[in-house]
């Protein structure tokens, strides 16, 4: 008998081999049959294989998409500030020393040492900066005071003390010649303040102060006896202080737009600032102050 043997290779679309089929086909005297049973075992073979050009999708991927990572928030950013302050300081009332020395007509000199308590009133002019960057919510601050403690009726002399002269006499002779407190001598006083709270742009600050003034009375006075006396008093307070804050500052470009505060360059307004302070020496203060301001 004589064999023919036929290879059936079967190629996918995407280029992979599928599994090849070798039929054997028995050709003789007696081959109609035989044909039969190789058709047949060639129908049920390609029955089995994959349609032509039919593509297995790729399995689907378990993993999930990859979150959207949202870039840091960024600190708001402030510019450099600085603003002109013009106020008026309230004291309900402090405490100073004072050393007084007596000249009698004679040529003696009689010192004396105290401290004494008084209301007083200054008004002052000076200027703050804000810093930019992480500095931002520094502000650092110094003004001139003029003014002082309405201390022309308190005693020079302390109390109880034996002189040689009239002390009622030099307690006139002070509030007749010093009338209004204007022995007291121009203060510098400085601040450094911390924002704690802000809301827009009004802004609430504690920080610290440092005050110091001085003053003098000199003059003369009757003792009591023949001829005039002298007298000199050196008054000096100061006092490390707390001070809180608040602050509220308006830009002209905001009356205009609503998002002129967005826009870069130099803004312009003006500040209120209204605010308490206490320390050392029972001092206690209210202070209030208005002015210029620039952002830069």
């Amino acid at each position: 008998m004589t064999y023919f043997t036929f290879e059936l290779r079967i190629i996918r679309k995407d280029l992979s081999p599928v599994n090849i089929y070798v039929l054997k086909v028995q050709v003789g005297f007696r081959g109609k049959w035989r044909r039969g049973l190789v058709g047949a075992a060639l129908c049920g073979s390609l029955a089995d294989m994959p349609a032509w050009g039919q593509v297995n999708p790729p399995p689907q991927s378990t993993q999930q998409p990859p979150r959207e990572v949202k870039p840091p928030r960024k600190a708001s950013e402030q510019g450099f500030q600085t603003a002109l302050l013009f106020g008026i300081n309230v004291l309900p009332r402090i405490t100073y020393n004072y050393k007084t020395l007596i000249t009698l007509p004679n040529g003696q000199q009689l010192p004396y040492t105290g401290s004494q308590s008084a209301p007083g009133v200054t008004i002052f002019a000076g200027g703050s900066v804000t810093f930019p960057g992480v500095l931002r919510r520094i502000t650092a601050g110094a003004h001139v005071d003029a003014g002082g403690l309405s201390s022309q009726s308190r005693a020079v002399v302390p109390e109880n003390t034996l002189t040689p002269f009239s002390k009622q006499n030099l307690q006139n002779a002070v509030e007749l010649q010093h009338p209004f407190g204007v022995g007291w001598h121009p203060a510098l006083t400085s601040y450094v303040e911390h924002d704690i709270w802000r809301l827009s742009e009004s802004k609430l600050r504690v920080g610290y102060q440092y005050w110091r003034q001085t003053g003098a009375y000199h003059g003369t006075f009757s003792p009591g006896v023949v001829g005039l006396g002298g007298y000199d008093v050196a008054m000096q307070y100061s006092s490390h202080m707390i001070r809180v804050s608040l602050n509220h500052s308006l830009y002209l470009g905001d009356l205009y737009s609503p998002d002129a505060s967005q826009h870069s360059g130099t803004k312009s307004g003006f500040i209120r600032m209204l605010g308490v302070a206490a320390g050392s020496h029972k001092t206690i203060m209210a202070f209030f102050a208005t002015g210029p301001i620039w952002a830069f």
